[in-house]
């Protein structure tokens, strides 16, 4: 279908030529109008491009503009502006009107078809880039959903089995050590299983802001603290050190409970990818001098121990653990982070421990 092209110019003595000035085959010529008054948007039709003189323009032929913009299902019309010559305020207006186009008179035919050829194809770039855009968010709207169903279906049977091997290890007794103990490891497993469909759930929920966050003073001291205490007994059973360093009191702005529960998955996911005898840091501390980091609090989770064999970078071993920046857990915890105006990086290095490092806004 032809691009339809709307002219206004005031210039009566020039609107019969119009017809010459672009050929047949550059678009639907509608009009030329002599005035932004003699138009009724609501009666016009959808526009692929606007060409206005300068006088139109300030004629109330923003306001035209602005309506047919507005009116777009697709991307907004274009404007080409036409200025008297040496016109530099009427240009100057022009811009400032969000023209893409101004060409001063007198413009010749070959000229004025070749910018207008330019901005239709222009025009048609950033409509197809519009409908993939839609494509895409459609795509990734059905995609959410599906893994939301899947969420809740998987609830009802994790929950199930939950039951049903309580059930079956008091039922046991202590005859059989060996199947209990199986038993207990299998409960276990479930327990990590649910708490990542929950993790999976919630990162869901907060990328389309479905989760109701307060904004509140957080005190740092605690939420390391917290997230020590809750995972020492796995950093005893695998021989882990696990510290806690504080500069001074502080306080983070953020929701409280997914703080906690971000920190606790760091922190238990570097446990997961930290060998025996090694060590890991809680550490919070104000952020670098920096402009992009100034007003801020670090708190960072540092891992290191020894070299891991099956790590293997330019021929020799890793000297520090490597953390799975891909994984649920962490990905649960950047969408956390970011939901309270945070910044999330996981930060791998062959010669320092492996780290993983949240900016949050400082109060107090």
């Amino acid at each position: 279908m032809a691009e339809r092209i709307l002219v206004v110019d005031s210039g009566r003595r020039r609107a019969v030529l119009w017809k010459t000035r672009l050929s047949p085959g550059v678009g639907q010529i509608i009009g030329p109008f002599s005035s932004p008054s003699r138009i009724r948007p609501d009666e016009l039709g959808a526009v692929d491009l606007i060409i206005i003189d300068g006088a139109s323009l300030e004629d109330r032929g923003m306001e035209l503009v602005a309506d047919l913009r507005k009116r777009s299902e697709a991307t907004p019309p274009l404007l080409l502006v036409l200025t008297a010559p040496r016109d530099l305020a009427q240009r100057a207006y022009a811009l400032g009107a969000g023209a893409d186009e101004v060409l001063e008179e007198p413009v010749d035919a070959q000229s004025l078809e070749l910018c207008v050829k330019y901005l239709l194809r222009f025009k048609t770039a950033k409509d197809e880039l519009l409908r993939g855009a839609r494509a895409s968010a459609r795509a990734r709207d059905e995609q959410r959903m599906l893994a939301d169903s899947l969420i809740h279906d998987l609830k009802n049977p994790i929950a199930v089995v939950h039951v049903n091997l309580a059930w079956a290890l008091e039922r046991l007794g202590t005859e059989w050590p060996e199947i209990a103990e199986a038993l207990a490891d299998a409960q276990g497993g479930l327990t990590s299983l649910r708490q990542l469909v929950d993790d999976l759930l919630m990162a869901g929920m907060l990328e389309q802001a479905k989760v109701p966050l307060k904004r509140e003073a957080v005190d740092v001291n605690e939420l390391l603290e917290e997230a020590a205490k809750a995972n020492a007994g796995q950093a005893r059973a695998r021989n882990v050190s696990l510290t806690v360093s504080l500069e001074k009191d502080m306080q983070v702005v953020g929701d409280t409970a997914t703080l906690k529960r971000a920190l606790h998955n760091v922190v238990e996911t570097s446990l997961r990818n930290t060998p025996s005898s090694g060590k890991i840091e809680i550490a919070a501390s104000l952020a670098p001098e920096a402009p992009a980091t100034d007003g801020k609090i670090e708190i960072a989770v540092s891992s290191s121990g020894r070299p891991r064999a099956s790590a293997p970078r330019n021929g020799s071993p890793s000297s520090a653990p490597r953390l799975p920046s891909g994984s649920l857990a962490l990905y649960f915890c950047r969408r956390a982070v970011e939901a309270n105006d945070g910044e999330f990086d996981v930060v791998e290095s062959d010669e320092g421990p492996s780290s993983v490092v949240m900016r949050f806004p400082a109060t107090g």
